[in-house]
């Protein structure tokens, strides 16, 4: 049976060597609410394309929440290029899909892309920064934060997906790309 106790105030030693220092044993481990627990930071592969209207898979990754009730802030950058020799109607759209829960993470729907985080139709950005070269091989920067509310505990899988209409989508040809993982204590 597990006891639990309650406090107002804690606090340490008021004299000696600990003074001033509350100690938490090595098999414990004491989370504050809005601090960060873990920082995991993975590139993202060069040279992955996609082409078609559907979500196609660019790359996944996992990330091990240490507690189940914590939320986990995402940082996306990614460097991306899209091109169409053929029509000026090249949208692209990324998507970070939650495989675990079957979640997407986005903000808000985004140019007819309801599970979007960032989407293009032409050289229009509708979602974070973005810069924009010329018609026929658009380069873009597109950067977000995230947040995943969701209540799993244990190993998460996440995957970013892309959709290219009419054009050829390729992450990570002329600058480097990257997420990163926060884990946050509530």
């Amino acid at each position: 049976m597990a006891s639990e106790l309650t406090v107002q105030t804690l606090r340490g030693p008021t004299s000696g060597a600990n003074a001033n220092t509350v100690l938490v044993p090595s098999s414990q481990t004491l989370h504050a609410p809005g601090h960060v627990i873990q920082v995991v930071t993975y590139g993202i592969n060069d040279e992955a394309t996609a082409a078609g209207t559907s979500k196609v898979t660019m790359q996944d990754w996992t990330f091990t929440k240490k507690v189940a009730s914590s939320n986990v802030s995402i940082t996306l950058h990614v460097n991306y290029s899209n091109s169409s020799k053929t029509s000026d109607d090249d949208n692209c759209a990324l998507f970070l899909l939650n495989v675990t829960d079957n979640n997407y993470l986005n903000r808000r729907t985004i140019y007819n892309e309801a599970d979007a985080w960032f989407a293009t139709d032409t050289n229009n950005a509708y979602s974070g920064y973005a810069t924009a070269s010329h018609f026929q091989y658009h380069k873009f920067t597109a950067s977000t934060q995230l947040m995943d509310t969701s209540n799993t505990a244990g190993t998460i899988t996440y995957r970013l997906q892309a959709s290219a209409q009419n054009s050829i989508f390729r992450i990570g040809r002329w600058a480097d790309n990257s997420i990163t993982f926060m884990e946050i204590a509530q």
